[in-house]
């Protein structure tokens, strides 16, 4: 039986151009803002993002809260649908904040577990609605797990060494430096805010290619206009500033 003719193609001139495969768009959204005529507008994916691991906003308490303010609302002002997880307390109720959606989870009375308890049910809360999800610290990095198995990418900021500190007990240093384990293999992506961070987690846990070093920001104050005697102004502005804090005596009350 004769062999069909091998299939011919008509050459290829070196220059011919090959077109791209077509790539399915995001879901986007304008840009706000006036746009200058005769400009095309400006578009970028809307993300769904929930931010856990701190106490909640407004900042009243420490770092990861002025830090999760700092992110969420200027991620709202670039049109993003961003919801902070809240402890829920006896005060305020309000579901907003500058643009940013605040639910607001119960405590338990644990002790120094009731963050490790609060954190951990505030994963399990946002296993779906969301895009992703960024948690500030590991105590709870063994829920990730449940995030990642409704595929809902995980990105954590380790900040710092946390089974170091001398306020946990020896039961707990032991589940925090488990729980370090458990984050840089479980998350989608982990985020040291220092370059001596990140070389603690490499020493312990190998190269780690999904990890990043991003500090914290901070807002400057305004630089004011120098002075007509700029050597005069230098001498008062380069001062020292002590401040010293007594504790008052305790009331009987």
């Amino acid at each position: 039986m004769a062999k069909p003719p091998p299939e011919t193609r008509a050459p290829r001139r070196p220059d011919a151009a090959v077109a791209p495969p077509p790539v399915e768009a995001p879901e986007t959204v304008a840009a706000p803002g006036p746009r200058a005529p005769g400009r095309a507008a400006v578009v970028r994916r809307t993300l769904r993002l929930a931010i856990l691991g701190s106490r909640g906003i407004p900042a009243r308490y420490g770092g990861f809260e002025s830090f999760a303010e700092e992110l969420s609302t200027r991620m709202a002002e670039n049109g993003h649908r961003v919801t902070v997880f809240c402890e829920r307390t006896g005060g305020a109720r309000r579901a907003e904040h500058r643009g940013v959606r605040l639910r607001r989870l119960r405590t338990w009375p644990l002790g120094p577990g009731r963050t490790l308890a609060y954190d951990a049910a505030a994963v399990l809360e946002c296993r779906r609605g969301f895009d992703a999800i960024l948690m500030l610290g590991y105590g709870a990095a063994w829920t990730f797990a449940a995030a990642r198995a409704t595929r809902v990418p995980v990105a954590v900021n380790m900040d710092g060494v946390e089974w170091r500190r001398s306020k946990w007990g020896v039961a707990a240093r032991v589940y925090l430096r488990a729980m370090e384990g458990l984050a840089v293999r479980l998350a989608d992506a982990v985020i040291a805010d220092s370059a001596a961070v990140l070389a603690h987690l490499e020493r312990r846990h190998g190269p780690l290619a999904h990890a990043h070093t991003i500090p914290y920001g901070a807002v400057l104050p305004p630089v004011p206009p120098p002075a007509a005697d700029s050597t005069r102004s230098a001498k008062r502005e380069n001062g020292v500033v002590w401040i010293q804090i007594f504790p008052g005596p305790r009331s009987k009350a």
